[in-house]
């Protein structure tokens, strides 16, 4: 961004700002308020944010007395202790596991709670460059560590092209960059709002084991 997009001139970069919704950013460092003003379009794309647990409150009560922190504040224990508790099964759950284990604790003292196994699937075989089409076509003592925030939250999909906005999404399943790439390519080359939809289906958060099978289908 600073090597590139800012000198530029074509990028004006509001960092520590929360955009409100109305076209106006407000500062969270000294509450100053920008008016923002699209030449075409307003590309939304706090639709399709992440949560991660350092700033998402825990969706389960906590007794007081436990002793619960997010992944990142691992790297700021003072004390040694007894035994960790990971909550979570998704990728920072999956992360704060392996940094334990790699950091010498025991095994025996580590305990995970995810509420099912994990779908994982190889980068290799997902991401839109020349080796994955080469390849995919070619063949209370405890700590507490709370992993549990919903990474991509499961929201009822939007029309991406709507009037005068753009709400990004996903509309090939966990690929973030190439759904970006192809709303971006869809745009600049049709005119009709209707047809941009038609090449632009968001493609839903695969959840439920059914989920796979609407995602293959469409």
């Amino acid at each position: 961004m600073r090597h590139q997009l800012l000198p530029s001139g074509r990028v004006h970069y509001l960092p520590m700002h929360d955009y409100r919704g109305d076209g106006t950013a407000i500062s969270l460092v000294n509450g100053k308020e920008t008016r923002l003003q699209a030449r075409k379009k307003v590309v939304d794309a706090t639709f399709a944010e992440t949560q991660v647990p350092s700033r998402t409150a825990p969706s389960f009560s906590v007794d007081p007395r436990v002793d619960l922190i997010p992944s990142n504040g691992l790297v700021n224990l003072e004390r040694v202790s007894h035994c960790f508790v990971v909550i979570g099964a998704g990728k920072t759950a999956i992360d704060t596991v392996t940094w334990l284990l790699e950091n010498g604790a025991d095994p025996d003292r580590l305990t995970w709670s995810r509420p099912r196994d994990a779908w994982l699937l190889n980068r290799r075989t997902i991401q839109p460059n020349y080796e994955f089409f080469d390849e995919t076509y070619g063949w209370l003592a405890a700590k507490f560590i709370n992993c549990s925030a919903d990474g991509i939250p499961r929201r009822r999909p939007h029309p991406i092209v709507q009037p005068g906005r753009r709400v990004p999404q996903y509309v090939r399943m966990c690929s973030p960059t190439f759904s970006g790439a192809l709303v971006a390519k869809v745009e600049t080359l049709l005119d009709n709002d209707n047809e941009k939809n038609v090449f632009t289906k968001p493609a839903p958060i695969p959840d439920m084991p059914a989920d796979w099978i609407e995602i293959e289908l469409n």
